[in-house]
């Protein structure tokens, strides 16, 4: 089992060679800078994306990003794409007073870009949203987020960490 697994590695590195002598190397194009920060950013890359150069380059910039799983390869590129203070500004669907990422151009990017993967080239839609939803509903735990929250949370209910102690 450890040697077909090996060999599945093995044949994944070549497909990947493959591919990037057959497109050139995964570079940025220079017109864009990355991870986007403000929504100005996100307006400026969407328009930079209508050239099929420009959101092929991408395309092959954040497919070689990579990752073990499918959950990986997705947080590493959305980290890659996305500040996680801009990530805070978006949700799926642009409820509340989000905006939608599901309506971007960068969406289908993620969606091409994951693929890429030749492990993951069979990745639904579904999976795909479902993994990118979850990135941006914990947008907000990320970076000491969660830990900031608690400390707020401590000081709303101090009993609670009294609770916490005394059952040590």
């Amino acid at each position: 089992m450890a040697s077909i697994a090996f060999k599945n590695t093995q044949f994944r590195a070549m497909l990947e060679k493959l591919q990037m002598a057959e497109e050139g190397p995964a570079e940025l194009p220079k017109c864009m800078e990355l991870p986007l920060e403000t929504q100005n950013d996100v307006d400026k890359i969407e328009e930079l994306m209508k050239d099929p150069g420009n959101s092929k380059r991408l395309v092959i910039y954040l497919g070689s990003i990579g990752g073990k799983n499918l959950v990986e390869t997705i947080r590493r590129i959305m980290s890659h794409l996305i500040t996680n203070k801009l990530a805070k500004e978006f949700n799926w669907l642009g409820r509340g007073k989000k905006r939608s990422f599901a309506s971007l151009g960068l969406n289908k990017i993620l969606r091409k870009a994951t693929r890429r993967n030749v492990l993951l080239a069979k990745s639904t839609e579904e999976e795909i949203a479902s993994i990118a939803k979850d990135w941006f509903k914990y947008a907000p735990d990320r970076e000491g987020g969660r830990k900031e929250r608690a400390s707020k949370n401590m000081g709303k209910h101090p009993h609670m960490s009294e609770d916490i102690n005394s059952s040590e």
